[in-house]
Parts: C-alpha cells; sequence; structure tokens
C-alpha cells in the first residue's frame, strides 16, 4: 500500500510540473496568451481526471488522492477562472466515471463547494507562491475532517489519512519548491532578454527590438510608418 501512494503521488508530482514547466516556456505565444486561462484549467483538470482513474483505494474503497493539488496549481498559474474550471472538470469526471456511492458523492459535492468557496476568495486575494501554502492546507485538513467524520476515527481510516497528509505536504513543498525555483529563472531570462533589446543610455529599445518589431508587422501584415532619425554627436 505503501508503494501505491508513494507511486500516485510521483504521477501527479510529474504531471504538475510538466503542465506548469510547458505553460512558463511558451506563456508568450499569441495562442496560449489568448487562451491560457481556459487551457490552465482543462489541461489541469483532465490531469486530475486521468489521475483519479489510477487512483490508489483504501478502507472500503475509498479513492485517495490529492486532487487539492491540482486546484491550488491552477489557480496559482491562471487565476481563479482557471481553477474554477479545473474544479468543474473534477466534480463532472467524477460523476462521470460512475462512483455512485454515499462516500463519492459526498465528496464529489464537496469537491464542488471548495471549487466555488476558492474561486470566490481567490479573486479577492489572489493565490500567489506566499499564500499558497494556506490555500492548500485548508481545504486539505477540511477533506481530512471529512473523512475522518464519516469514518467515525476509525485506526484504519487515520492511519491511512495519516499518510495521505504527509504525502500530500511532502509533494506539495517540492512542487512549490521547485516551480518558484522555474519561475525566479524564467524572470531571469526575460529580464536579460529585456535588457537586450534596450539602449543602455536613453532606456529606449534598440535596433535588435526594432527589428523584431517590425519582422512581427510584417508577418502580421498590418500597415506602418517608419521615421529614421541620424542622431550625430549625441550626448
Amino acid at each position: 500500500m505503501f508503494l501505491e501512494f508513494v507511486s500516485n503521488f510521483a504521477i501527479l508530482f510529474s504531471f504538475t510540473l510538466l503542465i506548469y514547466w510547458a505553460f512558463i516556456q511558451y506563456e508568450h505565444k499569441p495562442f496560449i496568451k489568448k487562451y491560457k486561462i481556459v487551457l490552465v484549467g482543462i489541461t489541469f483538470g483532465v490531469a486530475a481526471l486521468i489521475l483519479t482513474v489510477i487512483t490508489t483505494p483504501f478502507a472500503n474503497g475509498v479513492l485517495i488522492h490529492n486532487r487539492n493539488i491540482f486546484i491550488v496549481f491552477s489557480g496559482l498559474l491562471g487565476g481563479p477562472w482557471a481553477l474554477f474550471i479545473t474544479g468543474m472538470i473534477i466534480v463532472s469526471g467524477r460523476y462521470l466515471l460512475m462512483y455512485t456511492s454515499t462516500l463519492a458523492f459526498i465528496m464529489m459535492l464537496n469537491v464542488f463547494i471548495n471549487t466555488i468557496a476558492l474561486t470566490f476568495v481567490s479573486r479577492k486575494h489572489p493565490i500567489t507562491y506566499r499564500n499558497i501554502p494556506i490555500y492548500f492546507f485548508i481545504i486539505t485538513f477540511e477533506h481530512i475532517s471529512l473523512l475522518l467524520i464519516y469514518y467515525r476515527c476509525s485506526m484504519e481510516s487515520i492511519y491511512f489519512l495519516i499518510l495521505y497528509f504527509i504525502c500530500s505536504s511532502v509533494i506539495f513543498y517540492l512542487l512549490r519548491q521547485i516551480l518558484l525555483q522555474l519561475d525566479h529563472r524564467d524572470k531571469q531570462i526575460k529580464q536579460i532578454y529585456r535588457l537586450k533589446q534596450m539602449d543602455l543610455l536613453t532606456q529606449l529599445p534598440n535596433h535588435i527590438a526594432t527589428e523584431l518589431k517590425l519582422t512581427w508587422l510584417i508577418q502580421a501584415k498590418i500597415s506602418f510608418e517608419l521615421l529614421h532619425l541620424d542622431l550625430r554627436k549625441f550626448s
């Protein structure tokens, strides 16, 4: 069972890291820029559904995995509406997968309510690297408390939920730290790229930036006018 837990959370770790890295790398693409919220929501939602299918059962068939990680990181990358899309995909998928037990229905309703609440709260308090642990632990503790109440704090459920909490927390903090480093590195690269296209003396776009802008206008078939000034003995 322990190995099943580890492999399950390793898959969760890989999914989240790959999705996040892809969006960081290609966020400058026009299609990604335009539909980022929808793409982030759908991608994290589908990843959560895949994890649900291969998830680890315990305690009379309860499906145990941390959808919360997908939900909060979706909100971090895409904002509240991406979080909402991810949550709704998880709820819809869980219904379509026909987990029709009483507990399955309760947990599905719980995810729905959490998604609505998180969407509302994150609109006023956007999810950032600084506050994402607060969001994560609130919904994780709420999830665990609900399962403990349902199983009346049986020793078997307590054992597996402790294991679940430890695995979830370790994976969450590993992901947060790695993604924080990736985000920091990405910002450094963008800063270098911006400096490369800027004249240090005037702080104006240099010939590289101008050439890139003109190339983009030509490829987009947008009409423009170009004024060339030749300044000598500039100081």
